[in-house]
């Protein structure tokens, strides 16, 4: 958090906490220069039940928008979107949000599915391999980049977004499984970790190489998450997807995961 720069918290009379707002900045280091994309992800939470919520939210909404400007302002950034995601029963919050220009651009599904529960075989090309990897090489790490940032371009992921789930307490448990071409290249590939703190494990960043699409590969690879977190007695995973992308939502369905909450994506340029 940029040496503490980048959260705030509230405290009451009696130095009870009742807000914070942590910001967590996302900033294109190459070429692409001051246009961007730049962001800044973002929380503003007041509790519920005080009476002075909207005036703590203020307060909140206040450090964002001067952090913002002075981020702007130090790495000559044309413009900044803030970014937040919330629950849509974060109803209040929301509301917040859209009064100070927030905009919905987008919703995502939160979908789970247990582990002890039948997992479907998917057939996929015989010559496709699939393998597992820590990413503990610089190669590794590399070609696991090409191949993400291929399938994201409008939101590409560098070496140190990477390097800090590497290094995390989420990559204890964590491992990439991927889908091989008869070259070594990366066709498709899974993300998977687990929050020590949380019973349920994560499947994350699930990508198939354009080439390689509607060929069962992104299936096969949901399939092996689920065996890996199986066999480490992990009782339940979880994903998130944009309720946009209907083939992932299609696949992730047709692999027994089911709905079980939404969010919204709000956004604001500055």
């Amino acid at each position: 958090l940029e040496d503490r720069q980048n959260v705030w918290c509230v405290l009451d009379a009696r130095q009870q906490l009742v807000g914070f707002a942590p910001m967590f900045p996302v900033l294109t280091t190459d070429a692409a220069g001051v246009t961007g994309p730049h962001e800044v992800w973002l929380v503003i939470l007041a509790r519920p039940d005080d009476a002075a919520a909207d005036t703590v939210r203020d307060l909140l909404f206040t450090a964002v928008l001067q952090r913002a400007a002075a981020l702007k302002a130090a790495y000559g950034l044309a413009h900044l979107r803030l970014a937040a995601d919330m629950m849509v029963s974060q109803e209040a919050d929301i509301a917040y949000l859209a009064q100070k220009g927030f905009a919905v651009y987008e919703q995502m599904l939160v979908m789970r599915r247990d582990t002890a529960e039948p997992i479907p075989d998917v057939s996929i090309p015989a010559e496709i391999a699939i393998r597992p990897s820590r990413l503990e090489t610089a190669a590794s790490q590399a070609a696991y980049l090409a191949a993400y940032n291929v399938c994201f371009p409008d939101h590409p992921k560098t070496v140190d977004e990477l390097q800090f789930l590497l290094q995390s307490p989420l990559w204890r448990q964590g491992q990439v499984i991927a889908a091989y071409t008869p070259a070594g290249e990366i066709a498709g590939s899974i993300m998977l970790y687990r929050d020590p703190q949380e019973a349920h494990g994560v499947l994350d960043d699930v990508l198939v190489l354009p080439a390689w699409r509607g060929r069962g590969i992104a299936r096969r690879l949901v399939g092996e998450g689920l065996r890996f977190f199986r066999a480490r007695g992990v009782p339940e995973v979880r994903l998130e997807v944009r309720a946009s992308n209907a083939p992932a939502v299609a696949a992730y369905r047709a692999m027994g995961y089911r709905v079980v909450n939404q969010e919204h994506l709000l956004a604001r340029v500055v």
